[in-house]
């Protein structure tokens, strides 16, 4: 079951304790791969945390992904926040934390990084800024490749690789999207999830996602991506945002695990 947080049952119950609050968390096996994702909600908006864990046994020994737990963090200030995210780091000892830069993700991100604020917090390198404005290399191509024969024939030089890019939001649409057809993502049976995902069902990315979850998911891929991959490249000559419509994402993968 997801765990859902009040800010003043954080402040008035807890003691704004956030070792406590994580101390009663379902725990994983120590040698468990983990990545921590999350979209930042405005201070009136929850902020979902998932906990996600990576490589899990399959019995056609295909491995996949489990998302274990979501948290849902309610009227919390971006001080608290950052506080219950390093709890959780040390906690779950995340390979990456993947949060939404957006403006109230930036204001958490800071916080978690100060070394005035948290001096002993040891999984500042495994921080994950996510700016789903940015472009993403989706693919290196050898220009020749895509050149006409005749236009090959007459360069002299040897063609520069192309970069395929796309934006972060798009991209990060498109791996959730490849691994729920493979089977590759596992997740709760939580009703507000599926409930965003009915939404999802008729438009595209742009759509506006009030309980944080499905950009929770993209910050996830995001991560896995990071981690698998690593080919973030600067802003360059981008492609475009095509955007990709969850409608197929509905009834596929594995769900209830």
């Amino acid at each position: 079951q997801p765990l859902e947080i009040q800010g003043t049952e954080f402040r008035e119950k807890m003691g704004s304790d956030a070792e406590r609050l994580v101390r009663d968390l379902p725990p994983v096996p120590q040698d468990s791969r983990v990545i921590l994702a999350s979209d930042i909600g405005e201070t009136a908006s929850p902020t979902n945390i998932g906990v996600f864990l990576l490589d899990q046994p399959r019995r056609d020994g295909k491995p996949f992904d489990r998302m274990e737990l979501r948290i849902a963090l309610h009227r919390f200030e971006a001080y608290e926040r950052a506080k219950v995210f390093v709890a959780l780091a040390n906690y779950y000892r995340p390979e990456r934390i993947a949060i939404d830069m957006g403006h109230a993700g930036s204001a958490v991100i800071s916080n978690m990084l100060s070394q005035e604020l948290f001096p002993q917090f040891a999984f500042r390198d495994q921080v994950l800024p996510v700016d789903f404005r940015k472009p993403v290399e989706m693919a290196r191509l050898d220009k020749a490749e895509a050149m006409d024969p005749a236009e090959r024939r007459r360069s002299m030089r040897t063609p520069s690789p192309v970069l395929v890019q796309q934006m972060l939001k798009g991209a990060s649409t498109k791996w959730l999207r490849d691994r729920f057809y493979w089977d590759g993502l596992s997740l709760p049976n939580d009703k507000v999830i599926f409930e965003e995902f009915s939404r999802h069902r008729l438009v595209g990315v742009r759509y506006t996602d009030p309980q944080h979850t499905i950009d929770m998911l993209r910050c996830y891929a995001y991560a896995r991506y990071d981690m698998d991959y690593r080919l973030l490249v600067p802003p360059t000559e981008v492609q475009g945002d095509a955007p990709l419509v969850f409608g197929e994402w509905v009834g596929s993968g594995t769900v209830g695990g």
